[in-house]
């Protein structure tokens, strides 16, 4: 159980690392380019403020996602990295179906996962709502975000 719950520690606190850095790339980006986001007739800015962000959180649900398989097969919990991935992948997405199950000497690692994704679900959820404020701000449609 302690090594389990060991490796879970590190990998969420790898996961949590890449996204905060993910955040801070964002951050920069926006606050030198902030006058790309000023619309105009030929740049539809908020369509691509949007996808932009939209990539980045989906790039770091991969990560993630990529982290976790390449763990339960490292260690050995499930037989293939086929299976490593897909159950990462229903873990992490705190989708659960069951139909694949970690040995008993590893199941306390599909609940980290779980409470892993479910936190890098929210926090690529805050930065695209950021993204959106920092647009909308950009427009003048809305007040100057606050820091």
């Amino acid at each position: 159980m302690v090594t389990q719950l060991a490796i879970g520690t590190v990998l969420i606190c790898v996961n949590i690392v890449i996204s905060a850095y993910a955040a801070w790339g964002l951050e920069l980006f926006i606050a030198r380019y902030a006058r790309l986001l000023v619309p105009n007739r030929r740049r539809p800015h908020f369509v691509f403020a949007m996808a932009g962000v939209s990539l980045l959180a989906q790039l770091i649900v991969t990560v993630g996602v990529w982290l976790w398989a390449l763990t339960f097969w490292w260690v050995g919990a499930l037989p293939d990295f086929e299976h490593s991935l897909y159950f990462a992948l229903v873990c992490y997405s705190t989708l659960g179906l069951g139909d694949i199950v970690l040995p008993d000497q590893w199941r306390i690692l599909s609940g980290m996962t779980a409470a892993n994704g479910f936190l890098s679900f929210g926090i690529v959820t805050a930065l695209m709502i950021e993204t959106l404020r920092h647009v909308r701000f950009a427009h003048g449609s809305a007040q100057a975000p606050r820091t």
